[in-house]
């Protein structure tokens, strides 16, 4: 494993009543690097991503959620735990795909 990226499994669950804001299409799971967990957090706290995928577990229910005004990456697409902290971004390389998935859901 990279210092800056941690490989999770995201995984959609099928819950009667909930919304999966950023289900990717009709994908349940998709294994991929999460990248930029060593930068802080904009949040009043600056929470620390590193320790908040600490927390997570494979198989954890994240966010995704698209970037249009990032300064950085019009593509960008951030993950965010079920407890909605930032845990950093899909790859740069795979950014385009997926948002273009979300954005067809």
């Amino acid at each position: 494993m990279r210092n800056s990226s941690l490989t999770l499994l995201m995984r959609a669950l099928y819950l009667p009543g909930v919304h999966l804001q950023g289900y990717v299409g009709d994908m349940d799971e998709l294994t991929t690097s999460i990248v930029g967990i060593d930068f802080p957090n904009e949040d009043k706290s600056k929470s620390n991503r590193r320790m908040e995928c600490m927390l997570c577990a494979p198989g954890d229910v994240v966010e995704l959620r698209l970037e249009p005004k990032n300064p950085f990456d019009a593509n960008a697409v951030a993950i965010f735990s079920d407890r909605g902290t930032q845990l950093g971004y899909v790859s740069a390389e795979r950014a385009p795909l997926i948002g273009k998935r979300i954005k067809e859901d």
